[in-house]
């Protein structure tokens, strides 16, 4: 048995107790994605599959002695590829073995947090799983697609969903891009893009449009976004160049609303990424230049079963033995899932600059 497995079976109430902690924050952690695709977990994948590909149209109207249609499945290719397998661990070598040995003797008066850091370390792996599973949600909102590559493993996840040109239009030219102060309409891409959904799309207005805040600066330097809120509230008196009065996103979303367009929802989470020099790299969840829409109960962050925990759902942390001399012993996270969206017409975003 391994020498951290040892320390952490001795403590196994306690760990249990910290991963279960932090699997129950997992599923409520990003309270703004929450309404729209809520973390849920399958304890069986043809059980996801059957979900996902559900029909929600409504009920017919059918005679007393008519027969009762049969609802054709969703079209959603992309669940026969399978879900996508998580994964992380920490190494432990002799170095720690000796401080946690320590504290266990209570040597020189170790404190306790020393366990506490061990406890953490192992609890710290289902949010690093959680990270990657909303880093590729995402990815597939705002693009319609994942096209991601792991820097450590080399690993590849390609999934394209059933999407078309009105739902992601080609990036915004030159002229057009929101960088553009002078020439740039932002509020109009943002109308025309909703107004596509609700009568070529045919499935209604998105109920939020998602970017980060450098995004949102390049909207409120434009022209056409700072002379419509002032126009709309009634304190136009310079424009173009000369009107240095910068909105508030409270009354961007005004002048939105009043054309139709869904609200701004800004969101600035970022993820750390492992690079394969040993350096890491922070990026934002949703890119510079980019936005997508959303909709109310959407879809769903499918957590799947996991094959080395008896197939339960969710995130699954242990400990191993990797070698006894050297002593290494390492904790692991692992995890399968997947982006669901009911139903892919769902879907849109676009790059802007």
């Amino acid at each position: 048995m391994g020498r951290i497995q040892d320390f952490l079976k001795r403590y196994k109430t306690t760990v249990d107790r910290q991963v279960d902690i932090t699997s129950l924050d997992l599923m409520t952690r990003d309270p703004w994605l929450n309404p729209y695709m809520p973390l849920q977990t399958y304890v069986d994948y043809d059980l996801m599959v059957l979900q996902a590909k559900k029909n929600k149209s409504m009920a017919h109207v059918v005679g007393f002695t008519g027969e009762i249609p049969a609802s054709k499945a969703g079209n959603i290719g992309l669940l026969e590829y399978g879900l996508i397998k998580l994964a992380k661990s920490y190494i432990y070598d002799e170095e720690d073995m000796k401080l946690l040995r320590k504290w266990q003797s209570n040597v020189s008066g170790v404190p306790d947090q020393v366990r506490d850091y061990f406890f953490g370390t192992v609890s710290d792996l289902p949010m690093a799983l959680g990270d990657l599973h909303l880093r590729l949600t995402c990815e597939a909102l705002y693009s319609g697609a994942i096209a991601f590559q792991d820097n450590i493993t080399s690993q590849n996840v390609a999934l394209t969903y059933t999407t078309d040109s009105n739902q992601y239009p080609s990036a915004l030219t030159t002229t057009s891009r929101w960088n553009q102060a002078a020439t740039a309409t932002p509020i109009k891409n943002l109308r025309d893009h909703a107004e596509t959904f609700r009568r070529t799309v045919k499935v209604g207005n998105p109920a939020a449009t998602v970017m980060n805040s450098n995004t949102l600066r390049q909207v409120f330097d434009t022209y056409e976004v700072r002379d419509s809120v002032s126009s709309d509230l009634g304190q136009l008196v310079a424009t173009g160049a000369d009107n240095n009065r910068v909105p508030t996103l409270e009354e961007f979303n005004q002048a939105l609303q009043r054309r139709l367009a869904p609200p701004v929802l800004v969101v600035d989470e970022t993820y750390e990424e492992e690079n394969a020099d040993g350096t890491t790299t922070e990026s934002f969840f949703v890119p510079d230049g980019y936005y997508f829409l959303l909709w109310n109960a959407m879809g769903e962050r499918a957590l799947g079963p996991v094959e080395s925990n008896d197939g339960q759902a969710g995130i699954y942390a242990f400990t191993e033995e990797v070698s006894k001399e050297p002593p290494v012993d390492r904790s692991v996270g692992v995890g399968t899932g997947i982006p669901l969206v009911f139903d892919t017409r769902k879907m849109g975003g676009r790059k802007v600059y």
